[in-house]
């Protein structure tokens, strides 16, 4: 019995247990080539490719690679996934700032991309690219603002949108007006605008930058060229470092630039001297300007990269470092020597009061900077506007406050119309005869005189005798004995029942509306907008008595430990803290949608280009 078990069973159970491996095996290494055909950008094409081919049979003998049609299912197939567990973690979002950018390909396809930006629930700051859909459209204000509409429709995020960072542009701006919310335009597309046109401004500054241009471009147009100046690093102990050639619109292109040249002059002047060539080197004078005008734009620059961050806190960083960029060039400006770099110093001061002020009186980024408490109000160059940013913050704490607050029941002072008007009771005994009011009750050997009759009440302090007000039958005080503290429930007499009917008119039912709701309602209101101010201002002036955080650290840890204490403000920063300072994370979107549609992939279609990227992007 045991041979015919091992003999027809073992091997069985052997056998799918080996099938079983396998499956598993192929699923896993299908999935870590889905992961690099997105991850490294590569044609699905790639596994028709000879070498590749051989690499796998190699690496894995028994893994059969699938075909073009296939993988590329596999990788849509993977983007419905993805797409589902992005949109369940942006539903989680209180709040999310959207960034959006348009491009247009090598093969001149427009594309309009736009990422959304929120603290997910763990309190770590997200971005997820939403798409990047083909633009076949003019490039209005109205049909830009229809497709984002459609994308903020799909993700269920229209009513959470705080903000929305875009260039400059003029249908960018006017699209966020017909998109009704809040918009903020790229501080690194502000920087360059400033920095370009200071450029411009200063006398002399061009002319340089025009030779430098033509010194790059000589020596990467030249293989003679390139290797004199080869020979002369090696001889001067020069890093080998290649020439930059600017880009005209962007101005950390034109600094890379001047700075590579200044880097290398040396072997610059000295190749230049043995080439024949009519390119004139640069003089030392024109040198000095370079030096010197590098040190006025060294701070822009590290401002630029320091916004441009992705992963970190950046909004609330506009208006601090705009104020100290104006302090690094009012201190350089002192030290200069050169006049074209004082110039140069002079006009970006100018621009930038003129251009950048407006970050300081914008909401979102005077909240998002006084709800960093790395910098609270000391980030603002203007006291008056930190004084006004702080009156909105208490009135949106305010507004919070009164949006949790449960509203009080409104006292009714109407009766259903089917009943009669109640007549006012105390807890007496009903053996006792009909009380009389008076306007003078004697309390023991003491005079107490009323200049009213007494409120009626449902229950009698046990020290005191309460006179009870019903129609007067007598002309003399009646005196009501101590009742029991216990109220005990009164049933009217006959008599009463009859007095009441023949001496007290009844109040005529209301019918519909109550009468007094509106100003019971109005009353209730403006106690609660009262108590709500005065609870939202309690809260922002101790958030800002407290000690500035150190600039090393995570604002969103900090709130993540102050939540209990400041739980109204504590919303307001998942609000304000997930706004980006610049629209960079849609231009690196672009940056890599560069490689993926290529000459050599000149065939995807716009689709599969969205499918890709929103993988590339949201698995990174």
């Amino acid at each position: 019995m045991q041979r015919h078990y091992r003999s027809k069973h073992c091997s069985d159970q052997a056998s799918s247990s080996s099938s079983s491996s396998s499956e598993l095996a192929k699923e896993a290494l299908d999935a870590c080539l889905v992961d690099m055909i997105i991850k490294d950008c590569q044609p699905f094409s790639i596994v028709e490719g000879e070498g590749f081919r051989e690499f796998v049979k190699l690496a894995a003998p028994t893994y059969v690679l699938p075909s073009r049609k296939s993988l590329k299912a596999m990788v849509e197939k993977k983007y419905v996934e993805e797409k589902e567990k992005a949109k369940a973690d942006v539903k989680e979002a209180t709040a999310v700032c959207l960034t959006s950018d348009m491009w247009t390909s090598l093969h001149m396809d427009a594309y309009l991309a736009v990422t959304c930006h929120f603290v997910n629930s763990a309190g770590c700051l997200t971005t997820v690219l939403l798409g990047v859909g083909h633009f076949p459209q003019s490039h209005t204000a109205l049909n830009i603002a229809e497709k984002k509409t459609s994308l903020m429709e799909e993700w269920a995020i229209k009513e959470k949108v705080n903000c929305l960072v875009t260039d400059g542009a003029q249908n960018m701006i006017a699209c966020g007006r017909e998109l009704q919310m809040r918009h903020t335009i790229c501080i690194a597309h502000a920087l360059n605008l400033v920095v370009k046109k200071a450029m411009e401004q200063t006398q002399g500054l061009q002319d340089i930058r025009e030779r430098a241009r033509k010194i790059v471009g000589y020596f990467r147009s030249s293989t003679l060229a390139k290797e004199q100046l080869t020979t002369c690093q090696t001889l001067m102990s020069k890093p080998q470092h290649k020439l930059i050639q600017e880009i005209e619109t962007r101005w950390n292109s034109t600094y890379d630039m001047m700075a590579r040249l200044y880097e290398q002059r040396e072997p610059v002047g000295a190749s230049l001297a043995t080439l024949h060539t009519n390119v004139l080197p640069l003089s030392s004078a024109d040198y000095l300007t370079i030096q010197e005008c590098l040190t006025v734009l060294s701070p822009m620059k590290s401002a630029t990269e320091e916004l441009s961050a992705e992963k970190a806190i950046s909004g609330s960083k506009i208006i601090p470092l705009v104020r100290m960029l104006r302090h690094n060039l009012a201190s350089s400006s002192a030290n200069i020597t050169d006049e074209k770099a004082a110039q140069l110093c002079r006009s970006l001061l100018d621009l930038m009061t003129e251009k950048l002020s407006f970050y300081e009186v914008a909401t979102q980024t005077a909240l998002a900077t006084l709800l960093d408490p790395r910098f609270k109000v000391i980030g603002f160059c203007n006291p008056n506007n930190a004084q006004n940013a702080i009156k909105k913050l208490t009135a949106e704490c305010a507004a919070n406050i009164k949006k949790s607050q449960v509203p009080p029941p409104v006292p009714s002072t109407s009766v259903p119309s089917s009943l009669p008007p109640p007549v006012p009771s105390t807890s007496v005994p009903s053996s006792l005869p009909p009380p009389v009011p008076s306007t003078s009750v004697h309390l023991s050997s003491h005079h107490a005189i009323f200049s009213s009759p007494p409120v009626p009440s449902t229950s009698v302090p046990s020290s005191l005798p309460t006179p009870v007000p019903t129609t007067p039958t007598a002309s003399v005080p009646t005196f009501v004995p101590s009742a029991p503290s216990t109220p005990v429930p009164t049933t009217p007499t006959t008599s009463e029942t009859t007095t009441s009917a023949t001496s007290v008119v009844p109040l005529p039912p209301e019918s519909g509306p109550r009468l007094w709701d509106l100003l019971d309602q109005q009353v209730l209101d403006s106690k609660k907008i009262k108590n709500a101010t005065a609870s939202a201002t309690v809260e922002v002036q101790r958030y800002l008595s407290e000690l500035n955080v150190a600039r090393s650290e995570d604002p969103l840890v900090y709130w993540a430990q102050k939540k209990e204490l400041y739980p109204h403000l504590y919303e307001l920063a998942l609000k304000y803290l997930c706004i980006p300072a610049s629209s960079v994370p849609c231009e690196r979107v672009f940056s890599k949608a560069g490689e993926i549609v290529s000459k050599k992939r000149n065939r995807l279609c716009p689709k599969t280009v969205e499918k890709i990227l929103f993988l590339n992007k949201n698995n990174s």
